[in-house]
């Protein structure tokens, strides 16, 4: 009695599932039949090598291919990897296959990070932040947006972004007197993307130098010096602090008018009472 037969045995691989490793099959063609095989022939399209030969099988004999895969990413994407291995001889045409899947743990996490921003913190001046989001998970993420609204520009977007892979934003904000008047500014950035739609937000706060200070310049008035003579002065202050000062009010009671107020004074401004003095013989 005469019979050909086949199996093919293909357990899971060996190595790391994850992108970049190595994973090794072992294929084990046994001859199940009761005559010797030819041409055994092992064959798995995804590995390296794909294939391997054994001239003749006797029954109960082994056949053996061992072939590594790399992990690719678009592996770890996808999630699984299956792939299909068969077995032929010169007495079984019709191949016998051997299915194996794996499976990829996937995550999809985001990191973002603000550092304080370079320039000077002072009226006038340009600061630049430097955003750098990060993709912490194990899938490549799409449409990866980042977003300061205070920046120029506000915002920029990364069609992917491969795990371990960064997408970066530069943007400056020029420092107000509002800012500086406030005593700090505070500014929040954002990175979502099709995978992440939570936003990870990132907060930089940096603080301004204030002082207040005022100075009052007071010339010698113009006018002939003799009774009944008017003499005129004019009387400047000037914020020679940080801040913007308020309800600046200048006074002198010799003068008419003897008063005068600014609502705000900006640093650097000047405010400025001129008034009059009648010489009387007294003086």
């Amino acid at each position: 009695t005469q019979s050909a037969s086949l199996t093919l045995a293909k357990p899971a691989p060996a190595g790391a599932l994850a992108a970049g490793q190595t994973l090794t099959y072992t294929l084990t063609a046994e001859n199940t039949g009761t005559i010797t095989q030819h041409a055994v022939t092992i064959n798995d399209p995804l590995l390296t090598p794909d294939t391997t030969a054994c001239a003749t099988l006797a029954p109960g004999g082994t056949c053996v291919l061992v072939g590594a895969y790399v992990v690719t990413q678009a592996d770890v994407d996808a999630g699984t990897l299956t792939n299909t291995a068969s077995v032929t001889s010169t007495e079984v045409t019709a191949p016998v296959t051997a299915t194996q899947m794996v499976s990829f743990a996937q995550s999809a996490s985001l990191t973002l990070a603000k550092p304080a921003p370079a320039g000077a913190l002072a009226v006038g001046e340009t600061l630049t932040y430097t955003l750098t989001a990060e993709n912490t998970g194990t899938i490549t993420q799409h449409a990866v947006t980042l977003s300061d609204p205070l920046l120029t520009p506000d915002t920029t977007a990364c069609a992917t972004l491969a795990p371990g892979g960064t997408c970066v934003l530069t943007g400056i904000y020029v420092v107000t007197q509002a800012d500086v008047d406030a005593g700090i500014l505070t500014n929040t950035a954002s990175v979502t993307s099709t995978e992440v739609m939570v936003p990870v937000t990132a907060t930089r706060t940096v603080t301004f130098a204030q002082s207040a200070s005022l100075t009052l310049a007071k010339p010698a008035p113009t006018g002939t010096l003799a009774a009944g003579e008017f003499l005129t002065y004019m009387l400047t202050a000037q914020n020679t602090g940080t801040l913007t000062q308020h309800a600046v009010t200048i006074s002198d009671p010799l003068l008419t008018p003897d008063t005068i107020a600014c609502a705000t004074l900006a640093p650097s401004a000047t405010c400025v009472l001129i008034g009059t003095y009648v010489v009387t013989q007294a003086d």
